[in-house]
């Protein structure tokens, strides 16, 4: 995915996997300088079919929050499924 930018920093999202945990993830990583760092995510569960929000960096744009909120639940349901072999009756 290309880079998004918010209040001049640019950022980028990541999809990742965690068998610990057993589920999947959107992470966020601000890539305005090097080192690039995580700074949220959100994680669905393949067990309880949650979502969780997370941040590691204080004072985010609200407006970064609401894309990765977004964007997570537009895809990590699908994702999940996608990765089990789960299909899905469209509405």
């Amino acid at each position: 995915m290309s880079a998004v930018e918010f209040r001049g920093r640019r950022y980028s999202l990541w999809v990742c996997s965690d068998v610990i945990e057993d589920g999947v993830y959107l992470e966020v990583q601000d890539i305005t300088e090097e080192p690039h760092v995580a700074v949220a995510d959100v994680f669905y569960s393949d067990q309880s079919h949650d979502m969780v929000f997370s941040a590691y960096r204080k004072n985010l744009p609200l407006e970064l929050v609401e894309w990765l909120i977004q964007e997570a639940k537009a895809d990590l349901p699908l994702r999940a499924w996608k990765d089990s072999g789960t299909t899905t009756a469209s509405s």
